[in-house]
């Protein structure tokens, strides 16, 4: 085994690297030892490192997952949104489309009834429509037309 000395290079390299590293080596250790001791150096520093590595590894791993679980909460309330808004668009479609039909039947009556004013009074009642309002029975309806008056009376429900 080499001993320590001025004259070695082995031991005078493996001091140099035991110093870089912050090992305090005695004047009558072998080369062996030191070079052992640099391992064991080297050996914890990995283990250190490789410890912290696992921990910012493991941290990273949290923040993606928080991240992920954000996004994925974001996406589900715009689908939510989205649903909502679907929804009320189509009930807006809806609540159009029977304004549309009862303008539309409002406009029929009202042709039928100067049709009726202008035939005379052998032509007979004029018939209204009245549509529901979401599901509601339809209350009911009297009426008359008094075309010798040029006059349209509509009373429901006993009220004139």
């Amino acid at each position: 085994m080499a001993k320590l000395g001025p004259d070695n290079p082995r031991v005078i390299g493996a001091v140099a690297v035991a110093d870089f590293l912050g090992i305090k080596v005695p004047s009558n250790t072998s080369a062996c030892k030191v070079a052992e001791a640099i391992r064991c150096k080297l050996a914890a520093n990995c283990e250190q490192h490789i410890d912290e590595l696992e921990k910012q590894v493991a941290r990273l791993q949290s923040q993606l997952a928080a991240q992920q679980a954000q996004s994925n909460r974001k996406q589900l309330t715009l689908r939510q949104g989205n649903a909502l808004a679907c929804a009320q668009r189509d009930n807006a479609i809806r609540v159009a489309s029977k304004a549309i039909q009862q303008r539309n039947d409002v406009l029929e009556l009202l042709s039928r009834s100067h049709s009726a004013r202008q035939a005379g009074p052998s032509q007979g009642a004029v018939a209204i429509k009245l549509l529901p309002c979401r599901g509601e029975p339809v209350p009911p309806v009297q009426e008359s037309c008094h075309c010798q008056q040029t006059q349209l009376a509509v009373s429901i429900a006993g009220r004139p």
